[in-house]
């Protein structure tokens, strides 16, 4: 179980590397970006939040940020 875990863990974090902040910028509402076979982005037009899923259970694990100046990418646990 650990095993499949850890495998879960470095499968997101490989996705998470993937998000540029041109990346960000360039979603519109309603736009998902598919990252890897398993996560994806995805910019609610709602509340205008953008969102780092797993794209089988559609289950939204972060929220994601960024700061333009610095080139800091946030993600905070959803």
């Amino acid at each position: 179980m650990e095993r499949l875990k850890s495998k879960v863990i470095e499968q997101i974090d490989e996705a998470m590397e993937l998000v540029t902040i041109e990346m960000l910028k360039s979603l519109t509402y309603g736009e998902e970006i598919q990252l890897t076979e398993n996560y994806c982005l995805y910019h609610y037009s709602e509340d205008d939040l953008i969102v780092f899923n797993d794209s089988v259970e559609w289950e939204e694990l972060y929220v994601v940020q960024y700061d333009s100046k610095t080139g800091k990418i946030i993600f905070e646990s959803c």
